[in-house]
């Protein structure tokens, strides 16, 4: 992997307080060991909303997946799908969702993250295509107002070696990270709302 790819997946916003918290609050976990129970037999199976799922936790959308595997989000696509587990797809992919959907095995559920877009009907657009190729979930970036200032990320080289396939999910609207994430601001969380009335998916708010 390359430095700034690194640097990129690595590196958290402004002084990485929150990033270094996450860690530190993890580490504070304790797995507390069962016993005198039969574990022959382990299951860890469950469902997310409905969903079944081989395991009590999904894979998040991660964007420009590329930067880490030529495959990009296709190789977690599959991999998701090998294990049993849901995948979120991300808006700022380096593959398009018509990539990212025919990549599934049968019978995989994937969700989609969504970037709310200035122009209403953009994200219109990307509702109804996300339905149409059978997302079961919609989620809404809750927690980007602002754009945040990444240090240690060399984000925009990086990001801009990227071989991008097909046609992005946002239509070539969202250029860019920055541009993108911008757009997710709390004014426009009732737009996603209201477009989100719109779909037979299931709608939330994610941080």
């Amino acid at each position: 992997m390359k430095p700034a790819a690194w640097n990129y997946y690595s590196s958290g916003s402004d002084d990485e307080i929150s990033l270094r918290e996450n860690s530190n609050a993890y580490a504070r976990v304790w797995l507390i060991p069962r016993v005198l129970v039969d574990v022959s037999r382990i299951d860890f199976s469950t469902t997310i909303l409905g969903h079944p799922s081989s395991a009590p936790f999904y894979m998040t959308a991660t964007a420009l997946g590329r930067l880490g595997h030529p495959d990009g989000e296709l190789a977690l696509t599959r991999a998701a799908g090998n294990h049993g587990v849901i995948h979120m797809l991300p808006s700022l992919s380096s593959c398009s969702l018509d990539e990212m959907t025919g990549a599934r095995c049968e019978g995989q559920t994937q969700f989609l993250q969504l970037y709310v877009n200035r122009d209403r009907e953009t994200t219109r657009r990307m509702i109804k295509q996300a339905e149409e190729k059978g997302c079961k979930a919609l989620f809404i970036t809750a927690d980007a107002p602002p754009v945040a200032k990444r240090v240690r990320s060399k984000h925009r080289r990086s990001s801009g070696s990227v071989k991008i396939t097909g046609r992005p999910p946002l239509e070539r609207q969202c250029k860019d990270y920055r541009k993108a994430a911008a757009r997710a601001a709390v004014q426009r969380l009732q737009e996603g709302h209201t477009l989100c009335q719109s779909t037979r998916s299931q709608c939330w708010g994610q941080k």
